[in-house]
């Protein structure tokens, strides 16, 4: 009786065995089933349709989008290096009616710490949480049945936009006692109203104005509101705005910076050159003692020259000229020695992306590593698809990322796919990390 019994257990035992078995093999085919039929959206590609009777404000349609974008990386059987957990997302603030554009914050912990999948998203990683700060410019389009789709027609860091944050990370204690669920916080903020240009770094609670003739200011393209990247800095312990110095500007006004290293209670002028050919800006400061200035100057169609200049101790000096005659795409430096400029050439047969290691006094040309291509680029070479390198950034750790990109006549992903490298010893050697998207626009 006692060895039927111990036949019979066994018996159970392995049956159970066999289900828990199976159970696993079917979840393993049907879960390799369902991630083989996930198709992730981009955040250019992403459409959300909405079906209500109602009007949707900005503020909703953007909610509805941010869900619905967001939940496509929180979905079961996705791959990990691909998944998102945890996602906290912030108040959205609404930027401009006008043009349907928002301010849009969340963070969110990565299931694969090491992932590189999110890296196109302009985020700022801390102990496996990655933190996005996007504006976005929307399209809104109403249809037929009370049917509304809401889609991306832009995304600008806020820095492009004309407001700064700072992504805070903090370890330990801090971080205990640290807003979890507001981990950027603005650091400056400007705007122009009736006539006067005014700063906050208090989330527009308070105001200083900015002691110039904003008709002087140097403005984007086709606005009267928002200054050129790259013309001016907000930061605590360097508040600087260029000014005069433009193509065209009949008055003849010098180049001149004006700063403040105490938030805009004082300010200083000082005159940096007297020109009035300027088309091209690029302000850095350090601190409130060291800082870099490039122009660009005498542009006439690919035709242009550049000069940079060092700030110290309440003065600037030019000190170097550019590599090229061409025009510029694009300036960064990490330091006033080490900093990049790129030119807006089709190709990079020659070079388009050189460095400094002593303040633009002496260039080299920057080469990249050849990288693998995937399926999408069919027979090309890496150098036929990926041709035109973007400058530098920089993030807190001191790791730089360039891209690699397809230049204004790529076909790859509509152009969109880019090469991705990192350097660690402030870009004396890069590594390639592999391709992904990023928006041209």
């Amino acid at each position: 009786m006692a060895r039927n019994r111990t036949t019979l257990l066994i018996r159970i035992v392995l049956a159970l065995m066999l289900l828990v078995f199976g159970i696993l093999v079917g979840y393993v085919l049907i879960a390799r089933d369902r991630r083989s039929q996930i198709q992730l959206k981009s955040r250019y590609t992403y459409v959300r349709s909405i079906y209500k009777e109602e009007t949707l404000n900005l503020k909703t349609a953007a909610e509805y989008w941010e869900d619905g974008f967001l939940s496509q990386y929180t979905q079961m059987f996705l791959p990990s290096s691909m998944a998102l957990t945890k996602v906290e997302k912030q108040d959205i603030e609404i930027l401009s009616e006008s043009r349907k554009t928002v301010l849009i914050q969340f963070s969110a912990v990565l299931k694969d710490s090491s992932s590189e999948f999110f890296s196109s998203w302009n985020s700022v990683t801390s102990n496996g949480r990655i933190y996005c700060s996007w504006v976005v410019e929307f399209g809104i389009d109403k249809e037929l049945d009370n049917k509304t789709n809401v889609y991306v027609i832009s995304v600008k860091t806020p820095e492009e936009y004309g407001i700064e944050t700072e992504t805070t990370s903090k370890t330990g204690a801090a971080q205990e006692s640290a807003n979890t669920t507001s981990k950027q916080k603005e650091l400056g903020s400007y705007e122009i109203r009736d006539g006067v240009l005014r700063i906050s770094y208090d989330n527009n609670n308070t105001f200083a104005n900015v002691p110039v003739d904003v008709s002087k200011l140097i403005f984007q393209e086709g606005s009267n509101t928002t200054l050129k990247a790259g013309s001016y800095q907000l930061q605590p312990a360097m508040t600087a705005f260029l000014y005069g110095g433009a193509s065209g500007d009949s008055s003849k006004l010098p180049l001149t910076l004006l700063f403040s290293n105490d938030r805009g209670a004082t300010w200083t002028t000082m005159e940096v050159e007297n020109m009035n050919d300027v088309s091209e800006y690029y302000l850095h400061f350090d601190s409130a003692e060291e800082g870099v200035l490039v122009i660009g100057y005498n542009k006439n169609g690919n035709s242009e020259n550049q000069r940079i200049y060092q700030f110290r101790d309440g003065s600037s000096n030019s000190v170097g000229r550019g590599p090229l005659n061409e025009v510029l795409s694009g300036a960064n430096f990490i330091s006033n020695e080490i900093g990049w400029l790129a030119y807006n050439r089709g190709t990079a047969d020659t070079g388009n992306l050189f460095r400094t290691k002593d303040g633009g006094r002496t260039w080299e040309v920057v080469t990249l590593p050849v990288g693998e291509l995937d399926s999408s680029a069919g027979s090309k070479e890496f150098s036929d698809v990926f041709k035109v390198a973007m400058v530098p950034s920089f993030d807190t750790s001191g790791t730089l990322t360039v891209y690699l990109t397809q230049g204004e006549n790529g076909t790859v992903n509509g152009g969109k796919t880019v090469a991705k490298y990192q350097s660690k010893d402030e870009g004396e050697t890069w590594n390639y990390i592999g391709q992904v998207e990023l928006n041209k626009g």
